[in-house]
């Protein structure tokens, strides 16, 4: 009977107690969690466009994106991409355009120490706003007109397409990286008129595993 008595003092006491402090309620990243996000700086050509007249511009803006390692060497990831158009070399673009750009898919990876090489293969999918294009060159000067007569306007509403990413990242800390990396695309649909293809981008930015 006494032998119960105390089991069940030293309970109560137990619960009376107040947890320790010594440890931190929040432990630091060890970046030993298989999820991470990034955030990129992105810069992007389409190579090919549905104006002769107009050479290679650019167009930049930010990438974020998120992974999940299910293996070292596997993961899979998703990503979204803005980004805005510059004025072509000659002046024919009347108005920048927003291109917004959805990937997803897996990626292959190997380290080499701090270093790590990347591969990814994703599909994509994007919009393009309203691209405007002067007609006339002597207009350009002047600014192209909002006549419809004096420019051709392209829209594309939907585009998928095929996305291989190649990068390379260096460890600095052990939850944070930067990394530095390409990507070429083919976009396979619409069946009919992809004469807005074959974007080229480069990118570089940071990484943060939980």
């Amino acid at each position: 009977m006494y032998e119960a008595g105390s089991r069940l003092t030293s309970r109560y006491i137990a619960c009376l107690t107040p947890p320790s402090t010594d440890r931190p309620v929040v432990e630091a990243s060890k970046g030993e969690s298989p999820w991470a996000m990034e955030l990129n700086f992105a810069y992007a050509s389409f190579l090919q466009f549905p104006e002769s007249q107009v050479e290679l511009f650019g167009n930049y803006g930010a990438t974020v994106g998120a992974s999940f390692s299910m293996t070292r060497e596997f993961a899979i990831m998703a990503a979204v991409q803005v980004l805005t158009s510059i004025r072509d070399k000659d002046g024919f673009l009347n108005d920048d355009f927003t291109t917004l750009r959805g990937f997803g898919g897996v990626e292959l990876g190997y380290s080499f120490g701090p270093l790590r090489a990347e591969v990814g293969m994703l599909l994509e999918g994007a919009t393009v706003g309203a691209i405007k294009v002067c007609d006339d060159i002597n207009q350009i000067i002047v600014g192209c007109s909002d006549d419809p007569a004096d420019y051709t306007l392209h829209s594309y509403d939907v585009l998928v397409g095929i996305n291989a990413r190649p990068r390379v990242t260096l460890q600095v800390l052990k939850s944070f990286e930067v990394l530095l990396g390409a990507s070429g695309s083919f976009y396979f649909f619409p069946l009919s008129d992809r004469s807005l293809n074959l974007p080229l981008t480069v990118e570089t930015g940071v990484q943060y595993r939980f």
